[in-house]
């Protein structure tokens, strides 16, 4: 876990210096009953961790473990998975 850890911070720096921005706070996606449910209103709550992944996509399904328990391990701290299933057809 503190090797997952460790390469989120290494990369949060470079991923927030990106000229190319984009305002998760405006995303939207079906909840499992079909509500919209937006990344704004799941922050209300505290920092979330969004998973997006697929069932075509190996490893997606393989970081699922390492993400629950790395929220696990911040749930204390509020930190809540919210993995996004990105199910498509094969790009």
């Amino acid at each position: 876990m503190v090797p997952l850890l460790a390469m989120l911070l290494v990369l949060a720096p470079v991923l927030a210096s990106s000229k190319d921005e984009v305002d998760v706070s405006a995303l939207r996606f079906a909840d499992l009953a079909g509500n919209e449910v937006s990344v704004e209103t799941l922050v209300e709550d505290g920092p979330i961790i969004l998973d997006f992944w697929a069932t075509w996509c190996g490893p997606c399904k393989r970081a699922m473990p390492a993400w629950a328990r790395l929220a696990d391990a911040y749930a204390e701290d509020g930190v809540r998975l919210v993995p996004v299933s990105w199910d498509h057809p094969r790009m």
